[in-house]
Parts: C-alpha cells; structure tokens; sequence
C-alpha cells in the first residue's frame, strides 16, 4: 500500500471511531461506483425496479475515478462519504471492487457486488499478485452462470456460497425484441449513412492498470479495411479507461467510444475482441464475432485465464492481422458452438434477472443478522 492510501486509512480509522453516532438506516440502500457519475447498466436496471416496488430509501455516491492530483483529492474526500453511507445503509451495492468497503464494512450492513462485467475471461481481484489491497467483505457476488463460483470466489474473497446465480439485470434488455430493434433505429438515426452496411465493431479492453498506466492492442485498419468489401465498415469503441484515445477516423472507418455499448452491440453485423467480457453480453444477440489476441501467449504467462481461451470461446480466435483478415473475409459462424457457449455462460435467459436480484435484495432487508 502507497503512502497516499496509509495516510487515508488512518484519517478514515479516526473518522470510523465514531460510527457509534451513525446508526444504519434499516430501509437504505446505497449505490456506490467509481466508474460512472450516473446509473446505468445493473444500477440503472435495479434502481428501476426498487422504485418501482417501493419501501425503499435509495442513495447514490456515483463518480468517476481519473489520475491526477486534483482528483485524487476528489477522491480521498469521496471516501469520507463513502465512509459514512457505509455506516448508515442497511446494503451497499457496488458494481467494482471498493477500498472503503475493504476496510471499514460495518457490522450488520450487508454489500451486494454487481459487477460490471459478465463474466471474467481474465484473472482479476485477488487472482492477481499486483493488487494494492486486498478484495473481501462483500456478502453476495451476482453471476451469469455457476461456471464462475471458483473463479469469483478467489477474486472476491468470498465463499462459493455466497455467489448468487442470478443473472445480470442489465442483459435482461436484450431478451427483448423490441428494445433490440429500438436501438438499431436510433443508431442508425444516428448514422444514417451505414445503414446498409456490413457494420465491423471493435471494442478491445485495455492492458495494465489505472496507477502504472494503460495500453491497448493496434490494428492497421487501413490495411484491413483495403482488403474488405466495399460495404464493410470498422466502427471502434474504446475501453471506458481509454475512451480519450482516437484510432483516427474517415469514411469507413468511424471512433464511437461515446457511444452506448448496448446500441453499438445491438445494431454490428459483427464484434472483433480481445478479452472482453462483453463477449458474453453479445451471446445473447446471435451474431458473428471474433477474437485478436495478438498478445495471447504473452497475456496467459502474465495475467492469466479464468477459461480455456482457445477452447471455450465460441468464436475464431486470430493472433495475426492476417488471421484477423481471413476470418473477417467470411460472414459465416459457428452458430452450435454459440448455442453451447451461451448455454454454459449465461444460464438465465428468460428476461427476468431484474426481478431476480431485486428478489434477493428483499430478502437481505428483511434479515435482521
């Protein structure tokens, strides 16, 4: 642990001698991130529904963590709230790992991780040795599939039984047709010019980290591009890390990092990948897809796999751009090995995650522990 967060866990120990003043609300819920200053996704769709049962008295501490000395101060005082909705909420939920929640989780409030992801190809949390601090206290950890107990449970800290195969409220939408068509309407109310074209998306994640810094995989589109149809587009969004990033832009090749994921993934006739757990998300919509891991052999040694990669993965997977260009040179997929992917990563499909996980969340404001 860095000087910088010594000198915050002992400011925030003094602070928590005092949570005796502070007594846990038995109707609160609060909704913490640090990757978005507004609900979306899983918050967005468990929010919805809480409001709309009723009962509840909801929070929301919603930032955005960035580097620098400005914001690293934002944050430090955000822990001090962070601090005092941990003290008074009867559930906190997270949707990333929390240094807050870490440390000073207060006895009888309960923490419910969302994840923002769903599914993990990649080791991360506590697998990793480069952590800062380690991941505990969380009560109950939501998954897609029970393919992710041990997995999760070494990432999270957790037990296997307290990993909820519930499913992610935020894929529930697409179950649904007609939120599906709505999208492909407003992208290409948006891009009107695409519209009958073969729409390529690429959506890599990112390497390394926010502290040591962050890299990502290059492709030489333009080379790529010369190769394909002249129909086909390559439309690239960005890790949310990265999303300041530009590849560059022209006429049939387009940056739409500001864009919203789910729109992107509803309205491509195609997503090339890396390690993304968005994979999974676009299982759901039955379409091609492609994995360049130019970096495999590389990313196995160093981070490490949670799946067999070149097994598991329903898709092709190239480690070349010539690879890449083969398998985008073919429209077809393996539609049977999807069938079997999605059966095996995303057990619940019948739209009613939401429901689900607001179920669960009733059970744990009843429980008097």
């Amino acid at each position: 642990m860095g000087l910088a967060k010594m000198v915050l866990t002992a400011m925030l120990s003094i602070c928590n001698l005092f949570r005796f003043l502070t007594p846990i609300k038995a109707n609160k819920i609060t909704f913490i991130s640090m990757t978005a200053d507004h609900l979306e996704h899983d918050f967005l769709a468990l929010d919805r529904c809480l409001k709309k049962r009723g009962g509840y008295d909801l929070h929301y501490n919603l930032i955005v963590f960035k580097k620098g000395l400005l914001d690293d101060f934002r944050y430090m005082l955000n822990c001090f709230r962070q601090l005092y909705e941990i003290n008074t909420s009867k559930l906190i939920i997270l949707n990333d790992n929390n240094f807050v929640v870490t440390k000073f989780k207060r006895k009888g409030t309960y923490v419910l991780q969302t994840w923002h992801a769903c599914g993990a190809i990649k080791k991360f949390g506590n697998q990793l040795t480069t952590r800062q601090y380690p991941v505990k206290n969380y009560d109950v950890v939501l998954a897609n599939s029970s393919y992710w107990t041990q997995a999760y449970s070494e990432a999270f800290g957790v037990k296997q039984e307290q990993i909820a195969i519930t499913g992610m409220p935020r894929v529930d939408v697409l179950m649904d047709q007609a939120y599906v068509h709505q999208q492909q309407a407003l992208f290409h109310q948006k891009y009107p010019q695409l519209k009958n074209q073969y729409k390529i998306l690429y959506a890599p994640t990112f390497r390394g980290n926010v502290i040591d810094g962050l890299r990502y995989d290059t492709i030489d589109f333009e080379k790529l591009l010369a190769q394909l149809p002249k129909d086909t587009v390559i439309l690239y969004k960005m890790h949310p890390l990265l999303k300041n990033i530009s590849l560059g832009e022209q006429e049939r090749f387009l940056n739409v990092s500001d864009e919203e994921l789910y729109m992107l993934l509803c309205s491509c006739d195609c997503l090339v990948s890396d390690y993304s757990s968005i994979l999974f998300d676009y299982s759901l919509l039955h379409k091609k897809a492609v994995c360049y891991a130019s970096d495999y052999q590389d990313y196995a040694h160093t981070i490490g796999f949670n799946v067999k990669y070149k097994e598991e993965m329903p898709m092709d997977i190239c480690e070349s751009e010539k690879e890449l260009l083969a398998c985008l040179q073919t429209r077809d997929f393996d539609e049977e090995r999807l069938r079997k992917f999605q059966q095996r990563f995303m057990e619940h499909t019948d739209g009613k995650n939401t429901e689900r996980v607001s179920d669960l969340i009733e059970r744990i404001m009843k429980d008097d522990r």
